[in-house]
């Protein structure tokens, strides 16, 4: 009698058969290439580096031949960057690498390693930016530096953590951090920003109420610690009374701007008379500018055509003679002895 075949998953009578493996299963993978079409004309449109990325992905997945992978950056190209291959000649139209190195002399990130890495110290924590964006940004612009110069950075992870700890805007968190490091010197980036984040979370919990606090002591608000529950009654009643003082003093002083902009704006309203020109900065005038008579001191008329007796002047000045008038002082004589006749 024939030995009956083992079915899948079962051993014959020996049991030293081994399990017939399970089929292979394939789950096809949705990579999605978008066209390159050189430099981005609109937000959709991926750049170099993005491009690079998502088409090696794709031939990696797709597991595309060596002679076929030109032909498919070649279908994912567009615009002046199609041109650009199909203008090459053949020995480098017909691979992936010359494919890609004559892009990338094209479009590729060809920033002087001094302005990356000035750009990279040079970025600190923005006021509404967390710990979390702040250190992405420092990661991006690090990795730009990695992938232009490789060899610039012997030691990226230290020089990250260090600028990080050194861009966080808030003095506790990088005091903090500061002891952190100089504590255990081989500290890495990742665990500095884990610890900077818990920070963070800290900070805007507790510190918080503590910015609240100092902030009312300033203005003259009464404060209480919320350890003292005791204490929340009356620290009710004094805020409440606090309160209806700070608005009397603003309703106060609402009104007297009020009134400070009326005043102002009747001073500026009402029409200066002005002087006409040529006259002078003794004559007297009304103030609806009628001239005033130096003579009568009334209003309407000059002196001139005053119908009034003239007054004497003030100070009326020492007439001479006709005779000494016209005279002529004595000569002088060359001798002070001579006479003069």
């Amino acid at each position: 009698m024939a030995e009956e075949e083992g079915t899948p998953g079962s051993s014959n009578g020996s049991g030293n058969s081994p399990p017939t493996p399970a089929p292979a299963v394939y789950i096809p993978v949705n990579h999605q290439i978008q066209t390159f079409v050189g430099d981005p004309i609109s937000a959709n449109d991926p750049s170099w580096e993005e491009w690079v990325g998502s088409l090696s992905a794709a031939i990696k997945a797709w597991r595309t031949p060596d002679d076929q992978q030109a032909e498919l950056a070649l279908r994912y190209l567009g615009g002046v960057a199609r041109r650009e291959v199909l203008v090459l000649e053949e020995a480098k139209r017909t691979t992936l690498k010359g494919v890609l190195d004559h892009l990338e002399a094209i479009y590729g990130d060809h920033t002087p390693l001094v302005k990356l890495m000035g750009e990279f110290y040079a970025r600190c924590q923005q006021r509404d930016e967390s710990i979390r964006q702040y250190s992405l940004c420092l990661e991006e612009l690090l990795r730009r530096v990695a992938l232009r110069y490789p060899q610039a950075l012997p030691n990226a992870d230290r020089t990250l953590r260090d600028k990080f700890v050194d861009g966080i805007k808030s003095h506790t968190i990088r005091m903090e951090l500061k002891k952190e490091v100089r504590k255990r010197d081989g500290i890495t980036f990742p665990q500095v920003k884990a610890e900077a984040l818990e920070l963070e979370k800290a900070t805007r919990i507790n510190g918080t109420e503590d910015v609240i606090g100092v902030g009312l002591q300033q203005i003259g608000a009464p404060t209480t610690s919320t350890q003292d529950p005791a204490s929340l009654t009356g620290m009710g009643m004094g805020f409440q009374e606090w309160q209806r003082t700070m608005e009397a003093a603003f309703s106060n002083m609402q009104q007297q701007m009020q009134q400070l902009q009326v005043t102002v704006a009747m001073a500026m309203s009402t029409p200066r008379a002005q002087p006409p020109v040529g006259r002078r900065m003794t004559d007297k005038f009304t103030e609806d500018g009628r001239p005033i008579c130096r003579n009568c001191n009334r209003p309407g008329h000059i002196a001139r055509y005053c119908r009034e007796p003239r007054n004497p002047p003030r100070n009326p000045p020492q007439n001479l003679s006709a005779d000494a008038a016209t005279s002529t002082p004595p000569p002088t004589p060359a001798n002070p002895n001579e006479s003069t006749p």
